[in-house]
């Protein structure tokens, strides 16, 4: 059979990976026995993860293999986000069952990728309970990551033999001086980085390009050092500043560019962005390597920390207008957006943890009940556990418990939706703390077509609900539930027996303790809620990252507390229905609304063409806004739309 492109690309892409010879017949042999079904390959950022892979990728194809290439960092980690991507890519509706059945279809054998997998933590278990054993049995799933595999992976007897960590080194100075050779460096230059950089590609590259500035000093100070001397030598002042002022973002756009850098034309700086050797082009713009993005962004921050806030203020006002536009599948990238540009530890750490040995979190089975009450009984008493009880039986797929091999369950958190514990039979008269939360609902109603969750507990064997490892990858899974129901979650409620260590980190949060306290037995608990307002999960991000940045907030014309409006200089009462109506315009600012949207997402109702009730609470609003009644225009023969 004669030979293809694709032959040749392999081979292309084979050659340009240095020293990675052992890790290649590792991969291939998998590949060829079946035997290990799972690699995760590991290391410092700029160590070749992302090159090893790609090289992997092209040989595979070479051999008609399927593979599926998965950019964690682009896509939302929750089922959602991981099958819609692959949906995508085989060509199938987005769901388990369908994904699995295209990939059955597909050549033998399947090779699936994930690269900086890191950002998956929120979905680690799911992937290895639910995605990766669904999967042919020709399949060969690799993960690449800066940290090592969680103990679920490791340490469950079921995975022995079928998953293999791969950790990936510093090259021998025999392949750094071959990739300085490809490079184009030689003689005494070449000696003197192999010496100095110690076998790190990435350094090696960007020393490459910066001949006659490299020290021996430890490698991340290196990478600043040598970051910097690569921007001073770009030619172009729009480029370098672009690239100066754009480390502070999670990713590059053309609209980013247009924001940060208004005098530069934002689409030949992007193709200049694009071909430099630290940067990468993916669906979602251009992405400077971690490394040098990091080590470019502190150096800013370091030299000038005015023009620093200020790029993160305009990148700020950029996804503020991204976050009003994008439609619910585009989502992610603004939300990852933001919450990169947030610096706050219990925000980053709630949604991209960096810690290496973080607790796998798990739904709860059958078997897991009597440790889950045994816990109860312990730190809350007999009337909580009975309380719980009722739970378990009416909603036992709203448990989630933490597994470690040593001591199989260490703890548990319940996570209800408003909606299941209203449900017909759930057991709110047998729970004074989840019917408190009913009743605060019922007294200020979100919009309908919102959602509340219940954080009813979590408690950890030892601890109980004091701060330690147990209660943070409980709350980490959390952040899961919030993604999955965006844009439709409003409110989160929890409930705690202390609220002094969290008072801090949930008054930063948002999080406003409610009046009463709720009795349970003979432990007395604290209520608190968290109201994302009506931009949901990401309107409460942007909202924490404008205090952080010092973006003063814009004074809304809502009292979301006491559901009035404030108008003239007075605050006025309004109705259930007219606090509805201007809570939705308001989160569509600028934005017409239909009569027919207003009609079915406030008043839950089929269209009615003939209705006037939304011109009637329309009308009333407007008397009530006094002397800023022009606020609310008519778009004559569409609907209405709020302009502050």
């Amino acid at each position: 059979m004669p030979g293809t492109i694709r032959d040749r690309l392999s081979r292309n892409a084979q050659a340009q990976l240095i020293g990675r010879e052992t890790e290649l017949g590792e991969l291939r042999e998998a590949l060829a026995v079946g035997t290990p079904v799972v690699f995760h390959i590991h290391g410092l950022p700029g160590i070749g993860k992302s090159a090893l892979l790609a090289a992997f990728a092209e040989w595979s194809r070479g051999r008609a293999a399927t593979v599926l290439e998965i950019e964690c960092g682009a896509i939302e980690p929750t089922e959602r986000g991981v099958l819609g991507e692959l949906g995508r890519l085989i060509a199938c509706s987005p769901s388990l069952r369908d994904v699995v059945a295209a990939a059955v279809a597909r050549p033998a054998p399947v090779l699936l990728l994930f690269d900086r997998y890191e950002q998956f933590g929120l979905l680690d278990t799911w992937i290895r309970q639910q995605l990766v054993p669904s999967l042919p049995d020709r399949a060969l799933v690799m993960f690449a990551s800066r940290l090592p595999p969680s103990k679920a992976w490791t340490e469950a007897p079921e995975w022995q033999g079928l998953f293999r960590p791969m950790p990936l080194g510093t090259l021998t100075d025999g392949a750094a001086g071959e990739l300085l050779a490809r490079l184009g460096v030689t003689g005494k230059d070449r000696t003197r980085i192999v010496s100095a950089m110690a076998g790190h590609p990435l350094a090696l590259t960007l020393a490459a390009r910066a001949t006659q500035s490299t020290t021996a000093e430890p490698l991340d100070t290196a990478i600043a050092h040598l970051a910097w001397r690569y921007l001073g030598e770009i030619t172009d002042a729009n480029v370098r500043e672009a690239l100066r002022v754009t480390s502070v973002a999670r990713r590059i756009s053309r609209d980013l560019l247009r924001a940060v850098v208004p005098e530069s034309d934002a689409d030949e700086v992007y193709q200049q962005l694009a071909v430099l050797p630290f940067v990468t082009a993916g669906r979602d713009g251009l992405a400077v390597h971690d490394a040098v993005r990091e080590a470019l962004a502190a150096e800013l921050e370091a030299a000038d920390p005015e023009h620093h806030r200020r790029a993160r203020q305009q990148a700020w006002r950029h996804l503020r207008e991204q976050a009003r536009t994008a439609a619910t599948g585009e989502l992610w990238r603004s939300t990852a957006d933001l919450i990169h540009l947030i610096r706050n530890p219990v925000i980053r750490e709630a949604f991209f943890p960096r810690d290496a040995t973080r607790i796998a979190v798990e739904p709860a089975r059958p078997d897991d009940h009597p440790a889950i009450l045994d816990m109860v009984v312990a730190h809350d008493g007999e009337a909580a556990a009975s309380a719980m009880l009722g739970w378990l039986q009416a909603s036992p797929d709203s448990f989630f418990i933490v597994r470690a091999s040593e001591q199989p369950v260490q703890g548990f958190y319940c996570l209800l939706d408003a909606k299941t514990a209203t449900a017909s039979g759930a057991p709110l008269g047998d729970d004074p703390v989840v019917a408190y939360f009913v009743r605060d609902l019922q007294k200020r109603p979100p919009p309908n077509g919102t959602t509340a969750l219940f954080l009813r507990r979590w408690l950890a064997r030892d601890e109980g609900e004091r701060p330690s490892p147990v209660q943070a990858s409980c709350w980490l899974d959390v952040k899961r539930h919030y993604l999955e129901r965006r844009p439709r979650l409003r409110r989160v409620y929890l409930a705690v027996g202390d609220l002094g260590p969290y008072a801090a980190a949930a008054a930063t949060l948002g999080f406003v303790p409610l009046a009463e306290a709720v009795v349970v037995g003979n432990r007395t608990m604290q209520a608190a809620v968290l109201d994302m307002g009506a931009g949901s999960v990401d309107g409460w991000l942007l909202r924490l990252a404008a205090v952080e940045l010092g973006i003063p907030a814009r004074a809304g014309p809502l009292d979301q507390s006491k559901r009035a409006l404030h108008t003239d200089g007075a605050l006025v009462p309004l109705t259930r229905r007219e606090f509805a109506v201007m809570d939705y315009l308001v989160a569509r600012e600028g934005e017409v609304v239909t009569r027919d949207d207003l009609i079915q997402d406030v008043w839950g109702l089929r269209i009615d063409p003939g209705s006037n009730v939304v011109d009637a609470v329309v009308a009333s609003l407007r008397r009530k806004l006094g002397s800023r009644s022009e606020a609310l225009e008519t778009a004559r023969g569409f609907g209405y739309v709020y302009r502050a």
